[in-house]
């Protein structure tokens, strides 16, 4: 088959004219544009500039998380806790810092290791491990080296029933587990971090207490582990232990130390070499010993003149200072005190504390914890002592340092999981261990609880140990970081920062809902009042908590307490509290309900605003009694309908079905759905309509909408939401889910952007589209070497998307690029020179873009021909075109003779005449981007309005070529049609006329 000498025309659009000619495109080869849009079907031109003010450059030079916006203003977070709010009018910097206490911007994941019937448990953290023990009845007591990328354990050691308490840590070489038994000696278990060898239990030291070795270890830095112990007489054994031989460095009493109370270690974050001890003991007295790694006495400094039975702190000002929280033992009551400047302040009680609260965890802070700069963490515990009320939960709490001494609780604090379990609390004094990984880098190990049961009375708890994983991100992190954050809620981008799920509008964050239940009521009855003698009455009450507009939001009711009255009593005092841990700016209100005398319709009959307090029952039965004609008091609302529960804090959200729809963060199987929106409620979410998808795709990595549709994804799979769900009051069918994909999924960290009628996702092969109809599409093959082909480019990072309604186009920011897919003709372009970028908005219609050093960048109209002065040429360049082959006989295939390209050509227009334009033509050769002739146009396309450029190579002979055009700098009229070439088959040397030239149109 000979190849005939003819000329073929090719659209841009990704192919040719096949039934012209035996050309094909080759596989794997794309049509590739760059810099340019399609402004109709077959017409392509430079894209649109971008401008950039000094008026709009973010504060702190960073890149924000965006909370949310409204109309043309925009409300964003840059650092841990700054957020600023956008106002287009003004003359000066548009950003206005709005620093009032909002939740720390996080990521925070959550790894479940293995299930105990305890909460005494040990940690310790190399860069590629964890090591975990948990003690518990007889055999269950285990310890666990547990690989942190492969999520699985590497080997378990039994350790026994003898032992009392547990304490890890380790340095970069070796994992360390002390166990203290019940015979007083003092055990270690060393992991070669290198071998994965366990070597132990070896036996370190004797004389230790025998039923309360209060206990801790911390890794200071170098080649020792710091160790204090409570010794059978009530001193402080010091030990600097040495893993990799084994060898005590220090072995010593702390003169004039002595512990009966509690005892601990705080960390150091600035690493003064100095080691932190506190201590308590009956004395009474509270201290905190600063030592050295020899165990010398620095400084030996009382907090206050109490026994306390659980003290966590920090060291600061690079050793000189340190900060302190306990508990008082004589009532509970949680107090704090701070070392500044040298001088010990004086102890106080935490502000708005309830005296039950625990101090469950170690404290934690970056380097630089001063006053007036950073902030500490602890957790708390909210743990209900009686079995009736089996409230637990833990707020993480921001602990800030003032310029006074007294240290308070930050309304800044946020909720970490629920279904908390209590630590050992008073004689047991051992806090949850917490380690710094790295820059702003936490990782824990907490209990939470699995399940209990019930048996004639008495409750049975079971614990999975979780190891939470907690990147605080500052400014350049929220810029480096790849969190997707492009969460749609109300129509706009979202960020729910820290523990606590949250929205913006009208230039505030407001919270939803709050983790402030309700607690069980006391009841005192009296004589006075109007009640009935001799009858039984219920009490109970719920929260209710407003938004800055108004939108309410109800707690679940507190467990209802009941009181007999005797024959002389007909008045009932009401005492309640809430837990009190603060929340930002949040106002509450406080309702209360009361049956009538032995009934069980609970009617509501008062509500406060002060946060703890009582009040005086004396209100008759007629009076509240919720008769239909007289309406005397309101019904209590879990009457008719399912108790609200405390809102979990979510890792992503969506609004469809009429609902708004949450990821559980810590538990990420776990779909919530609100109950049906309702104006001026906020969402309420009910347990009994939670959906867990737990099955073997693991946890959820993003929720879209699609229509009335739901959308969930995972790693490798896609799920479709179905049905209405559950009403208000819990009746008909429960939402269902169908798997749809098994295949591709969405990757963890990237956003998801819907259009209304399909949603666009990133897989781990590429862009991929999901519609209506349940097909997967992998729309991003076109690009896909700039994402998923090592070996043509080096892969670029997907960091943020969104939809651009008024061009119908879906914009990818990567690291280096704008990766833009037109939904109308199916072509995507590369948008180069705008590198840096990290996050994008569409704000009245205009396209922002938002670079890692805070400059913000907005998109113009064609008029626009440099991106903030630099000139930008758009190009479009053909896929690879080949022969097409034929098979067997014995002469040279098609492929092996190859062709001649005779010419190229390139089909042009302009809207309108004018200055010269210059067009520049390339053609490439045999697959290979470094044979390449480029031809340079005359300025001869002034006044026409049409025409054909042409490209004669001096090299004909090719066995594939491809055609590319480089757009008019600075030109705003070129528009470009398609492209053809005139190919003959190779015969032979062919002489060429002449040099390189661009024909005349």
């Amino acid at each position: 088959m000979s190849l005939p000498k003819i000329s073929i025309a090719w659209p841009i659009d990704g192919g040719i004219d096949t039934l012209r000619a035996p050309l094909s495109v080759q596989p794997g080869s794309h049509l590739q544009l760059d810099n340019v849009i399609q402004v109709r079907k077959n017409e392509w031109r430079r894209r649109n500039g971008f401008t950039q003010s000094a008026l709009d450059t973010f504060p702190g030079n960073s890149c924000p998380f965006f909370v949310g916006t409204r109309g043309s203003g925009l409300i964003a977070m840059d650092s841990e806790y700054g957020w600023s709010r956008y106002s287009p009018s003004l003359g000066s910097n548009r950003w206005s810092s709005v620093n009032s206490g909002t939740q720390a911007a996080e990521t925070f994941t959550r790894t479940p290791v293995i299930e105990t019937d305890t909460t005494n448990i040990g940690f310790a953290v190399t860069a590629n491990f964890w090591l975990i023990a948990h003690l518990g009845s007889g055999a269950t007591a285990r310890m666990i080296l547990f690989d942190k990328a492969a999520k699985i354990p590497v080997s378990t050691t039994d350790l026994g029933s003898s032992y009392l308490r547990v304490r890890g840590a380790a340095t970069s070489t070796h994992m360390v587990m002390f166990a203290a038994d019940n015979a007083g000696n003092l055990n270690t278990y060393v992991v070669n971090v290198s071998t994965g060898v366990v070597t132990g239990p070896t036996t370190i030291k004797t004389g230790l207490h025998t039923t309360q070795p209060y206990l801790d270890a911390i890794w200071y830095g170098g080649s020792t582990i710091t160790v204090v112990a409570r010794t059978s007489v009530d001193s402080v054994r010091f030990i600097e232990f040495n893993p990799a031989t084994g060898a005590l460095a220090a072995d010593l009493l702390l003169v004039g130390v002595s512990c009966a109370n509690a005892l601990s270690l705080f960390h150091d974050p600035d690493a003064s070499g100095q080691r932190f001890v506190a201590a308590s003991h009956t004395t009474p007295t509270t201290r905190v010993i600063r030592c050295n790694s020899a165990g010398a006495i620095t400084t030996n400094d009382q907090v206050e003149a109490i026994n306390a039975s659980q003290i966590a702190g920090i060291a600061s000002n690079a050793g000189a200072d340190w900060t302190v929280v306990y508990r008082r033992s004589s009532d509970g009551v949680p107090r704090s005190n701070a070392k500044l400047a040298g001088v010990v302040g004086a102890p106080g009680n935490l502000q708005n504390t309830a005296t039950d609260l625990q101090i469950d965890s170690q404290m934690w802070s970056e380097p630089g914890f001063t006053a007036g700069r950073g902030e500490a963490r602890f957790i708390v515990g909210l743990h209900s002592a009686t079995t009736d009320d089996p409230q637990d939960t833990w707020v993480e709490v921001a602990f800030s340092k003032g310029s006074a001494a007294t240290v308070i609780f930050d309304p800044r604090s946020s909720l970490v999981p629920l279904n908390a379990a209590q630590s050992l609390a008073g004689t047991a004094a051992s806090l949850y261990q917490v380690v710094r990984t790295g820059a702003r880098t936490y990782s824990m190990a907490l209990p939470v609880l699995a399940h209990y049961s019930n048996d004639a009375g008495t409750i049975t708890r079971r614990y999975s140990i979780d190891v939470f994983e907690q990147q605080l991100l500052s400014g350049s992190e929220i810029a480096a970081v790849n969190v997707g954050n492009a969460v749609p809620l109300f129509g706009r981008t979202a960020l729910f920062p820290g523990g606590v799920t949250s929205y913006s509008d009208e230039g505030w964050i407001r919270n939803l809902g709050t983790y402030n239940p309700p607690r069980l009521l006391t009841l005192t009855p009296g004589a006075g009042g109007a009640l009935t003698p001799s009858t039984r009455y219920g009490y109970t009450w719920i929260v209710e908590a407003f938004d800055e507009d108004g939108n309410v939001w109800r707690s679940p009711q507190a467990p209802t307490t009941f009181v007999d009255l005797s024959p002389v009593q007909n008045r009932v005092t009401v005492a309640y509290s809430l837990w009190n841990i603060q929340e930002r700016s949040r106002r509450f209100r406080f309702v209360f309900f009361r049956t009538d005398g032995n009934g069980s319709q609970l009617c509501r009959i008062r509500t406060d605003t002060v946060n703890n307090g009582s009040f005086v029952d004396d209100l008759a039965d007629s009076v509240i009694t919720n008769d239909d004609a007289i309406k005397k008091g309101e019904i209590l609302y879990t009457t008719g309908l399912p108790p609200t529960e405390i809102t979990p804090p979510f890792s992503h959200l969506a609004l469809f079905g009429d609902r708004l729809w949450g990821v559980n963060r810590d538990y990420r199987t776990e779909l919530w759905p609100s109950r049906n929106l309702r104006p001026g409620r906020q969402p309420e979410f009910v347990a009994d309509n939670v959906i867990d998808l737990d099955d073997g795709f693991g946890d959820i990595t993003n929720v879209a909408s699609m229509d009335d549709k739901g959308v969930v994804f995972k790693q490798s799979a896609v799920y479709f939401i179905q049905g209405d769900g559950k009403s208000d009051a819990g009746t008909g069918e429960a939402h269902t889910y169908v798997q749809i994909s098994s295949d591709e999924g969405a990757v963890e960290g990237s956003p998801v952007v819907s259009t209304g009628d399909r949603v666009y996702f990133v897989a781990e092969r590429g862009i991929h589209s999901v519609d209506k109809a349940a097909n997967v599409d992998f729309v991003g093959a076109p690009v896909d070497q700039y994402l998923h082909q090592p070996d043509v480019q080096t892969p670029e990072t997907i960091y943020d998307a969104c939809f651009v309604p008024s061009v119908n186009e879906v914009r990818f920011v990567t690291t280096n690029y704008i990766l833009v897919y037109n939904r109308t003709f199916g072509t995507w372009t590369r948008w180069t020179g705008l590198s840096g970028m990290r996050r994008c908005l569409v704000v009245d219609g205009v396209f922002w873009l938002f670079k890692s050093d805070g400059t913000v960048w907005k998109e113009g109209t064609s008029a626009q021909t440099t991106d903030q002065g630099v000139a930008f040429t758009g190009e479009i360049r053909s896929p690879w075109i080949r022969p097409a082959f034929e098979q067997g006989g014995t002469k040279a295939t098609m492929a092996q003779q190859g062709i001649r390209l005779r010419r190229g050509r390139v089909l042009f227009t302009r809207t309108a005449g004018g200055a010269g334009a210059t067009l520049i033509g390339k053609i490439y050769r045999d697959n290979d981007d470094a044979k390449i002739e480029t031809f340079t146009s005359a300025a001869v396309i002034g006044s026409v309005l049409s025409g054909t450029g042409e490209m004669n190579p001096t090299n004909q002979k090719c066995r594939s070529f491809s055609l590319a055009l480089v757009l008019p700098s600075g030109d705003t009229t070129v528009r470009v049609e398609g492209f053809a070439a005139a190919v003959s088959p190779r015969k032979g040397d062919l002489a060429v006329d002449g040099s390189s030239k661009w024909g005349a149109p």
